[in-house]
């Protein structure tokens, strides 16, 4: 004899698990799309965002951009290099330490680091007026803990299992 209400609790769960993947999967799809964020340029989420995270950590070096963003350095380095080329950032030798090289954004990349906030801000002003319609303050922000809890599951799972991130995988390398 089944347990119908394990059925029935598995078919509710995986549903929440379709729901969540096809999320990530639309996300995913945005971020692979090239935007102008108000400056007449097209760049990438990601290459906007590394943008950002050197203009609040000035003097950064691609091997901490790398670890925060969970990449390995090869997959960065090109990216920092066609930020430097596009005239975003500049590299500079430390003066303590030859070894490393320095980032920090020019006037152009502060300026697009500029737009890109108030992009974002207008991004994330419409999503929560569009939320709003549908749920309260209290729904919206257990939503949000629940992503930020959900992600941190991930994170102590991932570290515990030993995951690597497919651009550190052994294979790729």
């Amino acid at each position: 004899m089944r347990d119908t209400g394990l059925l029935e609790y598995y078919a509710q769960n995986y549903q929440a698990l379709d729901v969540m993947y096809d999320f990530v999967q639309e996300y995913n799809k945005d971020m692979a799309i090239p935007k102008d964020y108000g400056t007449g340029d097209l760049l990438y989420t990601l290459e906007a965002h590394m943008l950002r995270y050197i203009r609040y950590n000035p003097g950064t070096t691609v091997s901490e951009i790398s670890r925060y963003w969970g990449r390995n350095k090869a997959t960065v380095s090109p990216q920092i290099s066609k930020l430097e080329q596009k005239g975003y950032v500049r590299k500079c030798k430390d003066p303590h330490n030859s070894r490393l090289t320095r980032l920090y954004l020019t006037d152009r990349g502060v300026a697009f680091d500029q737009a890109h906030e108030a992009y974002d801000k207008r991004e994330t002003d419409y999503f929560l007026s569009r939320l709003r319609e549908a749920y309260t303050e209290e729904e919206i922000h257990t939503f949000y803990q629940m992503l930020v809890d959900f992600k941190e599951l991930l994170s102590q799972r991932n570290a515990s299992a030993g995951h690597v991130s497919p651009e550190e995988h052994p294979a790729k390398n």
